[in-house]
């Protein structure tokens, strides 16, 4: 009783014997990397015990069978890389117990057929790089078992269907690169699963919709190199499980919504890049379980708010770049969390308050290229006293790790 059958590689198979449907207990087929595969034989639809079926690079395969649609035991079929296929049938919708579809890297492939809301057990579909991909049908909102939906890079979809808002048990949606997407339906926010949300390099949206508030369990939201958004709404405070932030990039951003401080769980807050920011709200200074703020590049960025010196848990600060920048406030000193300091290249930056040469955990002190910096506190006559290159003696130094001061 055969029940693998693996064809890996076979680069010269052009097609497949129409007596491979009488392999009735086959369970597991692959065919990934047999580059000039052109067709399935229509008996495949007489493997009525095959769970798996692998057609990973089959790069000249166009279609497939109407047959494919009788195997209703199949959990998963990979038909990722097969970039010659245009279309898929409707009889797809017949595969009830799918549980995983990959289309990725289809790079032919235009549409989806209704049918696929048929597939009432599936919990991934991948259609990452499927270029040319114009729209989702709004029979995708019968998904219902649905926990990830990959669209990465399908740089053509130019909207989500407003039943997206039906995928009750979706817990990743994978966004990144849709370049053409121009908003996010309100619908997004009846996603009560929703855990991670990656909207990075989506240069065509401009704004998010309020109802992006509702989603309680959202933890990561990744919006890096949106640079048509100028502003996040008020209701992203109302995500109280968000843990990440990530806003890298984002050059049309101007600030932050004050109910930021309300992100009681954020552990990480990327701004790096962020060349329109000019200023953060006091309200940061709410945010209890910040570990890491990143600000590097926020070249318009004029200073912090003096909250942060009320952030329990920073250990990683970096202000790198921030060339408008001319002072830190002193209650920075205050973080006696803070284990790295990154101040490279704040050219602007005149002086550092005593109180931060004192923390006890502060390990690495980047102040590399911070020129008027390195004048000011090149001046001192007995500068070497503990031991470094420029100091001057009203700092204590002494159980710092490592201290960066070139210029």
């Amino acid at each position: 009783m055969l029940q693998e059958l693996v064809l890996s590689v076979c680069t010269s198979i052009t097609e497949l014997p129409q007596s491979l449907g009488n392999l009735h207990d086959l369970e597991y087929v692959d065919l990934a990397a047999c580059f000039k595969l052109m067709a399935l034989p229509r008996s495949i639809g007489r493997l009525m015990a095959l769970k798996v079926m692998d057609l990973t690079g089959c790069e000249s395969l166009t279609s497939l069978p109407p047959e494919i649609g009788e195997l209703r035991n199949l959990r998963e079929l990979v038909l990722a890389g097969c970039g010659s296929l245009k279309e898929l049938p409707p009889e797809i919708g017949s595969l009830t117990h799918l549980t995983n579809l990959d289309v990725s890297h289809c790079e032919q492939l235009m549409l989806l057929p209704q049918q696929i809301g048929n597939l009432t057990g599936l919990r991934e579909l991948n259609m990452m790089w499927c270029e040319k991909l114009a729209a989702l049908p709004p029979q995708v909102g019968f998904l219902h078992e649905l926990t990830d939906l990959e669209l990465s890079d399908c740089k053509n979809l130019p909207e989500l269907p407003v039943t997206i808002g039906k995928l009750s048990c979706l817990k990743r949606l994978h966004l990144r690169g849709c370049a053409h997407l121009k908003e996010l339906p309100p619908q997004i926010g009846k996603l009560s699963m929703l855990e991670r949300l990656d909207l990075k390099k989506c240069g065509g949206l401009t704004s998010l919709p309020s109802e992006i508030g509702m989603l309680s369990r959202l933890k990561f939201l990744h919006l890096n190199a949106c640079t048509g958004i100028k502003q996040l709404p008020a209701e992203v405070g109302d995500m109280r499980s968000l843990v990440e932030l990530g806003l890298e990039g984002c050059t049309s951003l101007k600030g932050l919504p004050a109910q930021v401080g309300q992100l009681r769980s954020l552990e990480n807050l990327g701004l790096d890049g962020c060349t329109g920011l000019t200023s953060l709200p006091a309200d940061v200074g709410n945010l209890e379980s910040l570990k890491r703020l990143s600000l590097a590049k926020c070249s318009a960025l004029e200073g912090l708010p003096r909250e942060v010196g009320r952030l329990p848990k920073l250990k990683l600060l970096r202000l790198d770049g921030c060339t408008s920048m001319s002072e830190v406030p002193a209650e920075l000193g205050h973080v006696q969390t803070l284990v790295n300091l990154g101040l490279e290249g704040c050219t602007s930056l005149s002086s550092i308050p005593p109180g931060i040469f004192r923390l006890p955990n502060l390990e690495l002190l980047d102040l590399r290229r911070c020129t008027l910096l390195a004048q000011d506190v090149g001046s001192s006559s007995d500068m070497h006293k503990y031991g470094c290159t420029l100091v001057t003696n009203d700092l204590d130094w002494e159980g710092f790790e490592e201290v960066w001061l070139y210029y």
